[in-house]
């Protein structure tokens, strides 16, 4: 049976400026501040709290390791939390010139951005974040990182 992807929810990661921790054999880790954002689905709307961050491993290829934690507060007095680990490919010029200056113009196009996030609450109202296979699709510009969150069933 091949699988199909149900629209579940759109996320956008604000994000500060990133940070070279350190120079590894495949490349460079980074983090990149998780600084605000937003959650909206037909099931509710939140707000992604500035308690985050995108850790990277960015190698020399443009091909990049993806490892987000963060909170979505739901405004109903209970908290999501999310792990993201994905993939980020960006032509190696693009990957080269960002590096020099995080303020480059990022065409949506170049770039490909897929992961699979995982939910954890102990709030029944939504738990349907908590159980399914979730993949999304990332548009990535200088400041932001927004996703449509699919359901794999």
């Amino acid at each position: 049976m091949t699988p199909r992807l149900i629209y579940r929810a759109d996320l956008t990661l604000e994000l500060g400026a990133p940070t070279d921790i350190t120079e590894l054999p495949q490349g460079t880790r980074q983090l990149h501040p998780i600084t605000g954002g937003s959650f909206s689905s037909p099931r509710g709307m939140g707000t992604i709290l500035a308690q985050g961050g995108d850790q990277r491993l960015v190698q020399p290829d443009g091909y990049t390791q993806l490892y987000t934690r963060f909170l979505i507060d739901m405004g109903d007095s209970t908290q999501v939390n999310v792990t993201n680990t994905g993939i980020l490919f960006e032509p190696p010029g693009l990957a080269a010139a960002r590096k020099a200056n995080p303020k480059t113009k990022i065409d949506p196009e170049q770039v490909f951005y897929r992961s699979t996030p995982r939910f954890e609450t102990n709030a029944p109202e939504h738990d349907w974040l908590t159980k399914p296979l979730f993949i999304t699709e990332g548009t990535v510009s200088e400041t932001s990182i927004e996703l449509k969150l699919f359901e794999v069933l």
